[in-house]
């Protein structure tokens, strides 16, 4: 994850089509633009998240960031992801 230059490690924790909630090395304050970059994984299919972010919430080690331009592709993906976990926990 970028800001302006500057990149620091991330881990997803919870993901969505409006954002992501990740924990990092170092917090950007919030209203920050970010860039992620990420891959995600499902089954047998992999793909390449890059999309613009706002910081809308930072908690301890972690913040809340907000799509701000997400690839119709990239959202398609993740809701698949997001329903594969909901409806996998129900069995």
């Amino acid at each position: 994850m970028s800001c302006l230059g500057c990149e620091t490690r991330s881990w997803a924790v919870n993901i969505s089509a409006g954002g992501i909630c990740v924990e990092a090395d170092e917090q950007f304050p919030e209203g920050s633009r970010v860039e992620v970059e990420t891959q995600l994984t499902l089954e047998e299919s992999v793909h390449h998240l890059k999309a613009e972010g706002r910081v809308v919430h930072t908690f301890g080690h972690g913040m809340g960031i907000q799509f701000v331009n997400l690839s119709p592709r990239s959202a398609v993906f993740i809701g698949r992801l997001v329903n594969f976990f909901l409806y996998s926990h129900r069995r």
